[in-house]
């Protein structure tokens, strides 16, 4: 018999709960599972022992998880006969019941009872069967894939066991289920009486060895076709995973996978042991939620999945942090239909993602048209791409000591056919979601290097250039290159150049990132920091940074100079920034008051309506003009 066992490099910084709770898969549990396949494999068994013609017994609810196998328990259920093989067992694994088709999967027409499970299996396979059932009765729980071998049949079985207590004797004993997942090739297995599995590992998912998108598919039909015969209602649960391909990108896929594998033992350990969840892909999982009491219950249980998901992940000595955007949809209320419904719930999950307030969003009839409309605005951007719709505008920045124009920002625009001029707001957060950023970004820096490179030959050789790019860009690892192919290009030069990187692009601190930031800096462009003081970043961490210049978030300055607060606010920020050799540029400025007090408090540069709108090129050469040059002095303080 030979074996493949998979693993994951990934630990939980979970406790690992040795008491069985009421409600045991709400307390995340640590395992030596790989794959993080779930109880949900249960309901599986529980369908196919229904289909089969088993009796109709109904899938266990809350307090009914992890009940021991008595008569009347959903557990004796499972060692009827049928496709899959079930065994109980003691710490000695001695097996105390097993059912018809475990007995044939080990070559035997009866099973002894107290007869130790690794006297049926040959030498080979002893260790590894012991280590997973240490696990099991260590963990509380764990799965193991195995390619066996026995008689004339070869196939590939999971390995799904979960500790309970027994109520008479009070002992710990484990409940193992051995599902076929991969093909089956055997030259007389009708005479052995094996027939063919329902599911085969098409079925399942291979890294998680949760059920995939097409399973999904079929339980949630299944699902919705029994709430339509009892009358309750089902909710569909969608989860997105919040910075996953920043993590993915910066660390790896053998990492990111194996945060997958972990998210998966997460999820499973958040719901209920009759809630199926599934991976269709990517970092997209679902939670279908049956027998529901009320709404609130849904919440809860997208509540106690955002929470598992909270704690931090370890991979190689490093913690990763991530957190869960969750949609959510219900039969009937919202549709009957299930493309409906999981298009509602992708809606709903879209919603939470940008929402800054929370990570979980029932489906509303208002997103509904906000969805219809994203969609849309989605379908454009590709076109509107294609057929040359955006154009740069630039805003201008005034040095206060100069007393003239230093620099210019560009701003991207779309001249969309229906909508009119659109600001970067309503389309860079679709554009970033679709990939649509790498393409557009680099138009955009292509097109800002060419008009600098035009303003400079007309004689403007001291002006600077500001480029906004976004985390997605500044995590591509071939962005420096891509850069210095474009200055090749246009003919700018590098030290006219000047990225603007938001805070949030920032957090995210990757390898990948920081790199990018050095590479950068050795090419000769300038960086800066974009809306200052309204993330997390510290002054004192752009120390280890390649930054030249902060700009303060225009929030800021609204209130000058009536409000104290924001007074102090601002002219600690320019101390502080000045005192580690870094300009200080105010944003928003749109009042002499305003130009007055940041003068007082040395800022370096003012950019906002004060000193003129975003503008077409052709306006930018006439602004740049000695007049109005001159009215510009006169006009700052």
């Amino acid at each position: 018999m030979s074996l493949e066992i998979l693993q994951t490099s990934f630990t939980s910084t979970e406790p690992n709960l040795k008491k069985q709770d009421k409600n045991p898969k709400t307390n995340p549990q640590n395992t030596e599972s790989d794959n993080g396949t779930s109880e949900s494999l249960l309901d599986h068994l529980r369908a196919q022992d229904s289909k089969s013609g088993s009796r109709n017994t109904p899938v266990p609810h809350k307090n009914e998880v992890n009940r021991p196998p008595t008569k009347n328990s959903n557990c004796q259920t499972l060692l009827e006969p049928g496709l899959i093989g079930c065994f109980t067992l003691n710490r000695s694994l001695q097996i105390v019941e097993a059912n018809s088709a475990g007995a044939r999967m080990l070559s035997r027409k009866h099973i002894s009872k107290n007869t130790c499970l690794l006297n049926y299996l040959s030498c080979e396979n002893k260790d590894a069967i012991k280590d997973h059932f240490n696990s099991v009765f260590t963990n509380s729980k764990a799965t193991l894939c195995v390619n066996i071998s026995y008689q004339e049949i070869s196939t590939q079985v999971m390995f799904y066991s979960l500790t309970f207590r027994d109520p008479v004797s009070d002992d710990v004993l484990c409940q193992t289920t051995v599902i076929p997942v991969g093909n089956q090739h055997a030259h007389n297995s009708e005479n052995l009486g094996y027939p063919p599995p329902q599911h085969s590992s098409g079925h399942y998912d291979t890294l998680t060895g949760l059920p995939n998108r097409l399973y999904f598919n079929e339980q949630l039909g299944d699902a919705l076709r029994r709430a339509g015969t009892s009358g309750e209602k089902v909710a569909l649960l969608l989860l997105d995973l919040d910075r996953f391909k920043n993590i993915n990108n910066s660390l790896g896929h053998l990492v990111g996978d194996a945060l997958l594998k972990e998210v998966a033992i997460r999820i499973n350990n958040s719901v209920r042991d009759c809630d199926i969840v599934s991976r269709l892909g990517g970092d997209e999982f679902t939670v279908i939620i049956e027998q529901i009491d009320s709404i609130s219950e849904v919440s809860e249980i997208a509540k106690n999945i955002c929470q598992a998901l909270t704690n931090p992940f370890t991979a190689d000595g490093q913690e990763i942090y991530t957190d869960a955007s969750i949609g959510v949809s219900v039969y009937p209320t919202d549709s009957v239909n299930i493309e409906q419904l999981i298009r509602f719930a992708d809606a709903a999950m879209y919603k939470a993602k940008s929402s800054a307030q929370s990570r979980i969003q029932f489906f509303t009839a208002e997103l509904n048209t906000e969805f219809c409309t994203r969609f849309k605005l989605e379908n454009d951007l590709r076109i509107g791409f294609r057929n040359s719709q955006f154009e740069l505008y630039y805003q201008p920045q005034y040095d206060i000591t100069r007393k003239a124009i230093t620099g210019y920002e560009a701003l991207v625009r779309w001249n969309h056919p229906e909508l009119g001029i659109i600001g970067p707001d309503s389309f860079i957060g679709i554009a970033e979601e679709t990939g649509m950023i790498h393409p557009l970004g680099e138009w955009i820096l292509t097109e800002a290097f060419t008009k600098l490179s035009q303003l400079i030959d007309s004689g403007h050789t001291d002006l600077r250039m500001s480029v906004n790019i976004s985390a997605l860009q500044l995590n591509y690892s071939n962005l420096p290159k891509k850069i210095s192919n474009i200055l090749k290009k246009t003919g700018a030069p590098a030290y006219a150049l000047e990225l603007e990187l938001t805070e949030s692009a920032l957090l995210e601190n990757t390898e990948v990132c920081i790199e990018n930031l050095h590479a950068l800096r050795d090419i000769g462009i300038n960086l800066s920091i974009d809306d200052f003081g309204t993330g997390y970043s510290s002054l004192s961490r752009l120390r280890e940074l390649p930054i030249s210049r902060i700009k303060i978030d225009k929030s800021f300055v609204v209130n000058l100079p009536d409000n104290e607060s924001d007074n102090c606010v601002i002219d600690a920020i320019i101390s502080v920034a000045h005192q580690l050799d870094l300009e200080v540029v105010m944003e928003g400025v749109e009042t002499d008051l305003q130009a007055a007090c940041l003068t007082k408090m040395n800022c370096d540069l003012i950019q906002g309506y004060y000193i003129g709108k975003p503008q077409k090129f052709e306006s930018v050469l006439q602004q740049l003009s000695v007049e109005n040059n001159r009215r510009l002095f006169a006009a700052v303080p």
